[in-house]
């Protein structure tokens, strides 16, 4: 077995985001339209509750998190940047795989798949690439950043021997418990490993022993948050067309001073945004309803319920402590916008996102304006000097990519209290 000793890097907190939203971003047809015919053909569509565990939410006090808010201003070591070209050079992958044959779960379900997976080819000295055509093609919406992960065109293609399957709603998780001990390149010596799964392999190979003197070098890995934030950022980057939706809808003066455009962008804009955020505060709260007339194929959910919108208002308008904030509510269900716009009238984002499931109602010929939305939707989230989670994955995926170190909050059974993990 090679010891693999990692070089050292401090994490900028920082948004990764394009020099401008009028940057262009050419990507070759070849790299991303893929000729691959996935194995098992015959498998069954797999729908699964695709709320994160209730392991990675904790409800504690205040006090708790002061005491522990330290924790996060400290520097953090992560992994150097890699780079390599487009071409597979012989080099062994780890490929995710999220495509029409296949459940894949919510984007929080992806998110946190994808940053787990690159976690280990890190590790484990692989390449990473990623394929998401499911319900549209990812490109549409993020480019590679930092890391070239769209596949070469001479990657292995897929075959029984180099792909796994591997749902969390499945029985005996043969290929994750794998990875709590033993060298990985060992155990899996296929040059390309293909992974069909909706899992946070973390929790399965964050045990290795072999891994335990990395994990002391590149010691931000450690924690959910450090390892989302640096490898979502090292991975995606969001396309001109996402960034046009943003400008159009908060303002590049609000953006700007969130980092997401540069301030000295001169040029000026065609585009007039809906609301002009500017440097007034933004206050968020994501609610997840769960099966409800706008996303009927989810499964229930009782953590939140539209009963708990009053209690919520009035928690947000007590955080506008100048009086002059804006107010925006992404939700799964049409009502709970309808609502939150009749609370704050002309202080609330109402865009007209369309509400799709990308997983449970990927079939529709509106599902990937759906995608879209749904990424724009938690982009906006991630952006909010005051955040209200729900338990889900999506909430989650706002919160890890935010910058911010202020208090977030999550609301579950009843209640509204500062969250921390």
């Amino acid at each position: 077995m090679t010891t693999h000793t990692p070089e050292a890097t401090t994490l900028e907190v920082k948004l990764n985001s394009p020099t401008s939203r009028m940057t262009t971003v050419t990507v070759p047809t070849t790299t991303f339209k893929y000729n691959f015919t996935l194995i098992h053909e015959t498998w069954p569509t797999v729908f699964f509750n695709a709320k994160a565990p209730k392991s990675h939410f904790k409800l504690v006090s205040t006090d708790y998190q002061k005491q522990n808010k330290t924790i996060l201003t400290q520097p953090q070591i992560m992994p150097p940047t890699l780079s390599w070209s487009n071409s597979s050079d012989g080099a062994r992958y780890l490929v995710y795989v999220c495509d029409e044959r296949h459940g894949c779960g919510g984007l929080g379900d992806r998110q946190r798949t994808i940053v787990s997976l690159y976690v280990l080819s890190r590790l484990v000295n692989r390449r990473f690439s990623i394929i998401m055509s499911s319900p549209c093609d990812i490109t549409h919406f993020f480019v590679p950043f930092k890391v070239q992960w769209l596949p070469p065109p001479d990657l292995d293609p897929p075959t029984k021997d180099n792909t796994v399957y591997e749902m969390t709603t499945g029985t005996g998780l043969k290929f994750s418990s794998s990875l709590k001990s033993g060298d990985f390149n060992e155990m899996y010596p296929q040059r390309v490993l293909y992974l069909i799964t909706n899992i946070d392999m973390f929790d399965y190979f964050g045990v290795n022993p072999i891994y335990s003197s990395v994990f002391k070098q590149w010691n931000g890995l450690l924690t959910r948050r450090g390892r989302f934030h640096w490898a979502w950022g090292e991975l995606m980057r969001p396309t001109p067309p996402v960034m046009s939706e943003l400008v159009s809808i908060l303002g590049e003066t609000f953006l700007k001073k969130k980092g997401v455009l540069p301030v000295n962008d001169g040029r000026a804009t065609k585009l007039k945004s809906l609301y002009d955020v500017g440097n007034t505060s933004l206050i968020c709260a994501h609610v997840r309803v769960g099966q409800n007339p706008s996303n009927p194929h989810d499964e229930p959910f009782t953590a939140v319920t539209v009963e708990d919108l009053p209690m919520l208002h009035n928690f947000m308008l007590s955080k506008d402590t100048k009086g002059d904030a804006m107010f925006y509510v992404a939700s799964d269900y049409i009502n709970v916008r309808i609502l939150s716009h009749n609370f704050f009238g002309k202080r609330f984002l109402e865009y007209g996102a369309q509400i799709k499931h990308i997983d449970r109602q990927r079939s529709g010929s509106d599902a990937c304006d759906g995608f879209k939305w749904t990424l724009v939707d938690q982009f906006i989230l991630s952006l909010c000097d005051v955040l209200v989670m729900s338990p889900s994955g999506f909430s989650l995926g706002a919160y890890y990519t935010s910058n911010s170190t202020d208090t977030t909050y999550i609301l579950g059974d009843g209640k509204i209290k500062p969250y921390y993990e």
